[in-house]
């Protein structure tokens, strides 16, 4: 009786060393869930955080390509906006108006 006691004590501590290791393990990786979690949340706000810069760029982009434009259309004088390779990028509203009549002109 007191051998079948203390192998049934060994196999009760060998189940209890297992489920200490199971335990250990599942809080490692209940701790790496916690900081991969992090990870994300700060991934998350650096990428709300960009994309909030990037509205404003924008932003700031439209509103300075209207500016341009109305420039451009009020000034009387044919001006074109050129590129280092005389590429034209705008052209004030008279000079696309005198090009137009050249056209129907010719």
């Amino acid at each position: 009786m007191v051998a079948l006691l203390a192998k049934r004590n060994r196999k009760l501590e060998e189940e209890l060393a297992e489920r200490r290791k199971a335990e250990e393990a599942l809080r490692q990786a209940n701790r790496e869930l916690g900081q991969s979690k992090n990870a994300t949340l700060s991934l998350r706000e650096d990428l709300k955080a960009e994309n909030e810069g990037r509205k404003k760029s924008e932003a700031a982009l439209r509103g300075s390509e209207a500016q341009r434009t109305t420039i451009l259309n009020g000034i009387t004088t044919n001006i074109a906006l050129v590129d280092k390779g005389l590429r034209i990028l705008s052209v004030s509203k008279s000079a696309a108006e005198s090009v137009c009549s050249a056209l129907l002109i010719s």
